[in-house]
């Protein structure tokens, strides 16, 4: 039989279990279609060249060998789905990525995740500016590691999406108001991926990432307002410039007329005459 528990992100099936327990337990999320398994029965080493039945690529040493060499064509680290991967070696991902410039992205929904894989990716939040993207959801974070996350975004201003939805752990009210406590400080968030419980922590923050988005576009536009005034300021100056610079006339110098031109008579100036001097009396 199959026992229904109401979970996180919607209604969450339990697979049923043999007696003699020889296969894990795992649950499924009916949004994301993920069966995780409970990491008690998985190898607690992974195989770095191993190829991995769930159908994700990723070489584990090799991505971090590029994360560590801040790889240009790297932008992204998915690790989703990666079923032999340990809480180690979450965290060695994290502490490579303190020092990249390059990443965007870094996922690692269904892994197996737990508190302290949360914590390294606090603290890589703290010091990392460039990634704008996290996804740990469908693992095993309580709301320890989820706070955790969640304090270390007061020091990060460019982290616009988190997801950790469908945890293992119910995160409970006290956890989802402590979320939009801190979410209240943070103005960069715009999306949260984490479907509330309780409607007023759920109201909130529907909230408090409308105020993000509508900060978000004033500065775009306050940004945008700046570049166009720079750019009109410099095109005035040109204008100004070529003003100032003499340049040749758009027409044609007059020609010479072959008739001469008509000589005006000079005019001779009259000397005024000088009254007759008066003539001496004759001597006595």
């Amino acid at each position: 039989t199959t026992e229904n528990e109401k979970g996180i992100n919607g209604t969450v099936n339990y697979d049923s279990i043999d007696s003699d327990n020889s296969k894990p337990k795992t649950f499924k999320s009916q949004i994301e279609n993920i069966t995780l398994t409970n990491g008690h029965s998985g190898r607690n080493t992974e195989s770095p060249t191993a190829i991995h039945p769930c159908g994700n690529p990723t070489v584990i040493e090799d991505a971090l060998e590029k994360i560590r060499n801040n790889d240009p064509d790297t932008t992204e680290v998915n690790l989703n789905n990666i079923e032999n991967i340990t809480s180690q070696t979450l965290a060695r991902f994290a502490e490579a990525l303190k020092g990249n410039t390059v990443v965007k992205s870094f996922s690692l929904a269904n892994t197996r995740a737990d508190d302290s894989a949360a914590t390294a990716i606090a603290e890589m939040l703290k010091v990392n500016q460039h990634i704008t993207n996290i996804n740990v959801e469908s693992n095993f974070i309580t709301g320890k590691g989820i706070l955790a996350i969640m304090r270390a975004l007061q020091q990060n201003t460019v982290l616009t999406e988190l997801r950790f939805h469908n945890q293992r752990h119910i995160m409970g009210s006290q956890v989802e108001m402590e979320i939009v406590k801190l979410l209240r400080e943070n103005t960069t968030l715009l999306r949260l991926g984490y479907h509330f419980e309780l409607p007023g922590p759920r109201m909130s923050m529907t909230s408090l990432l409308t105020r993000n988005m509508d900060k978000q576009r004033q500065k775009r536009m306050q940004e945008q307002k700046q570049q166009e005034g720079y750019d009109g300021g410099a095109n005035l100056r040109t204008k100004v410039w070529q003003r100032g610079t003499p340049g040749s006339s758009p027409y044609a110098s007059p020609r010479h007329s072959p008739w001469s031109s008509p000589k005006l008579p000079k005019k001779v100036p009259t000397v005024r005459s000088r009254p007759p001097s008066p003539v001496a009396p004759p001597p006595p």
